[in-house]
Parts: structure tokens; sequence; C-alpha cells
């Protein structure tokens, strides 16, 4: 299931949509979509590839930058268990959906972020996406979901693979082993 999906220009986040049961990433949005920018970036930059996903053991994280105008870039964060060739309709289907809908808001873009709000309802309506559950905001106090961690907290304690390379976090420090 798509947990998140956020959708930024340049970096900057113009929409960010929680669909998950238990998976929001709080007011952290707008560090993650400038981090996921740099890193695709800079993946451009050093390998000359984009990054595909990231693998985080518990959950993917696609990242597409958008061919009709590369400064967008669409960041789909799912369920570990996901079927990836589905997932990869989907962000292709949401990429051209967003930019069909909004291509004169992201022309003429200077920093409103307003026109792209209501992009989740569209995607719900078009089954792209599941609605929340409706509990509370980071779901820490939902019945429902009292045994699960936030997303935030789930990257933090597992293996990372990042397209094809692998990679394992063994401290607090960011240090990085092969």
């Amino acid at each position: 299931m798509i947990q998140n999906i956020l959708i930024s220009k340049n970096g900057i986040l113009l929409t960010s949509q929680n669909f998950g049961n238990c998976h929001s990433i709080d007011l952290k949005k707008d560090f993650l979509s400038n981090f996921f920018t740099v890193i695709q970036k800079f993946s451009i930059a050093i390998i000359g590839t984009s990054i595909n996903y990231i693998n985080f053991e518990k959950l993917l994280i696609y990242l597409y930058e958008d061919p009709n105008d590369e400064s967008l870039l669409f960041i789909l964060i799912t369920d570990f268990d996901d079927n990836p060739i589905e997932i990869n309709f989907k962000m292709h289907k949401i990429a051209n959906l967003f930019f069909n809908n909004y291509r004169q808001n992201i022309k003429q873009f200077k920093g409103d972020i307003a026109p792209f709000q209501t992009f989740g309802k569209t995607l719900i309506k078009m089954n792209l996406a599941l609605r929340n559950c409706g509990g509370h905001p980071t779901c820490k106090n939902c019945s429902k979901n009292m045994n699960q961690n936030t997303l935030l907290s789930d990257i933090g304690k597992t293996d990372i693979k990042i397209g094809t390379e692998f990679f394992k976090l063994i401290d607090k420090n960011d240090r990085m082993v092969n």
C-alpha cells in the first residue's frame, strides 16, 4: 500500500499526502523532500543515473523524476511487500495526472503551494491510493495501531538498500559498511 506521497519542485514540497494506517512523516516532510531531491541530484551527478528506489527493509521509497519537467520529483513511500510493477505503474500514472492537472501552476510556480493541496483527494477518487485510517495525525495514539512504529523510527533501525548497492547502518553516527 502507498503510505505517503510527496511531490517536490526543485526540493520545494508542493504537496504531500499520508495514506497509510500509521505511517505519518509528521512535520519533517519539507526536510525529506529536500533530502531526497539532493540524493537524486547527487546520484545523477556522481554515477550518471537516478535512484529508482531505496529499500529500508520494512518499507520502500520510490523516486521518480518527471520526464515532462525534471524539476519535479515524486516520492512514494510504500510497504516493503508491495508489487513493484504495480507501484511503478501507479507512480507513472500519478506523475502524468499531476503534470496534466497542474501544468500551468507548475510553469508559473512562484512559491504558492495552495493549488496542489487537493491532489490527494484526486488519487483516492481514482483508486490510486487508499484513504488514511482517520486516526491521529501521527497515529501514535490510534487504538488501531498501538503497536506500530512511525515511519522515521522504522527508517532509523533497519538495513538500507539503495538501488542495487547494499549498506548497513552500524550505529547512530551514520557510519556505513559494505
